[in-house]
């Protein structure tokens, strides 16, 4: 592949929508090199000449590494974030192609608003399935059974386990706290468990908050989910697992269904009206979440809270008169600063299409808030602009880009960006 320092570029950690999902940049240089075939989404509005609007899937010219540059962080009023070089173009909607270093706040960012899904993506799991390469001395001798191919169940439960669970030491764990959750999904994700652990049967803990533990005590696990990117965080640390980011539509829409089942929810804001959400200590796993949405063209926005804690499951009784329908977790004021990602208007119904609730108490709710008015009224408004809230300068760092044949332009974490070439 080239390399020059004639363009600049994006850094390593740049995550480009391609045909085999959000794969970052130095992955994809990688792979290119070692002969893997990449396509790259590019948005029509990228090129005024071609009066298109909808997204292509592209075969780039060239991948290529740019050299050292300086590098800027841009921060975008819905969450969004690049970094880049300063000459590097991003699409706004009133003035065109502006560099990183030309935005101002009144520019209106272009982001992506149609879907670029991983059509390409492999089926079989990108980690190998063999338990005994994740065995060391002194793990247990008994077999494990790990999924070598995706199925909606498993991404179901790494939603889930993101979510609602956690991994440390030798353990995996889930934990159930509602009723509906023990009803409705427990006796999936144990029967998933139980097959991973080669049939054998594995007891509830039942805790003295009234919550249930799946728990699976094997070190061979916990490294598998390791290595598909399943971190051992809570909190702050939380993050979307690579393997996710690459994997096909359907799996992506289970973990995502997963998550919001696990920690998502359905209410009302008297002055936003009504959203879904899913809120977290991390926005970086928020991040992770609006890039995965963002691949289904379903727009959201991250926002920081004051208080801490689950949405809330809301339904409405009458227009712009909401009832919480079951009770929430506990909220209480948060020690640490606390996020939430927001999908409001038609989003809500793209999120209910792509991807859903499986807790039917909170399907429901969902459906509910569709058919009134208030969802209707927000459509009907403008939409919220997407500007530049920060440019942060950090430092000399590794660069990359792509040379895009059809518009000159890609998608690089959620937003449109040019090539590097000549505007079309």
């Amino acid at each position: 592949m080239t390399s020059t320092d004639r363009t600049s570029g994006f850094t390593a950690d740049s995550l480009v929508h391609t045909d085999k999902g959000l794969v970052r940049f130095d992955q994809l240089f990688m792979r290119v090199n070692t002969g893997e075939d990449f396509r790259v989404w590019t948005h029509d509005a990228t090129r005024p000449a071609r009066h298109g609007s909808g997204m292509a899937s592209s075969t780039p010219d060239a991948f290529m590494i740019t050299g050292k540059h300086p590098v800027q962080r841009l921060r975008f009023s819905n969450g969004m974030e690049l970094r880049c070089t300063p000459n590097r173009r991003v699409l706004t909607l009133d003035r065109g192609w502006r560099e990183a270093r030309q935005l101002g706040a009144d520019d209106r960012v272009c982001t992506l608003d149609l879907p670029t899904m991983a059509i390409a993506a492999d089926w079989v799991v990108p980690v190998t399935a063999d338990w005994e390469a994740y065995r060391t001395k002194g793990d247990h001798g008994q077999p494990l059974r790990l999924p070598d191919v995706w199925g909606e169940e498993f991404a179901h439960y790494l939603g889930w386990l993101v979510g609602d669970g956690s991994t440390s030491g030798a353990s995996t764990v889930t934990t159930y706290g509602s009723a509906d959750d023990r009803s409705e999904v427990l006796p999936t994700h144990q029967r998933l468990v139980e097959h991973v652990n080669d049939g054998r049967p594995i007891k509830l803990a039942e805790q003295a908050n009234g919550t249930a533990h799946l728990r699976l005590t094997r070190r061979p696990l916990k490294r598998f989910l390791e290595s598909l990117g399943v971190v051992s965080a809570t909190g702050e640390h939380k993050s979307v697992p690579w393997a996710i980011e690459q994997a096909p539509p359907e799996i992506v829409a289970a973990f995502l269904r997963g998550l919001f089942d696990a920690d998502g929810g359905v209410a009302s804001h008297h002055e936003l009206g009504p959203y879904v959400g899913l809120s977290s200590l991390s926005i970086e796993l928020l991040r992770g979440v609006q890039r995965l949405l963002s691949t289904f063209g379903i727009a959201s926005t991250i926002n920081t809270v004051r208080r801490s804690g689950k949405v809330p499951v809301v339904a409405p009784t009458a227009p712009g008169h909401p009832e919480a329908v079951v009770s929430a977790v506990p909220v209480g004021a948060p020690a640490r600063t606390s996020f939430q990602l927001r999908l409001r208007g038609g989003a809500m119904r793209q999120f209910a299409a792509e991807v859903g609730f499986s807790l039917s108490r909170k399907a429901a709710a969902l459906d509910a808030w569709i058919a009134t008015d208030d969802v209707a009224a927000i459509d009907a408004r403008a939409d919220t602009p997407i500007r530049l809230d920060e440019r942060l300068d950090e430092g000399i760092e590794l660069t990359y880009e792509i040379v895009e044949p059809r518009n000159h332009s890609y998608v690089v974490n959620g937003v449109a960006v040019g090539d590097g070439q000549p505007a079309g």
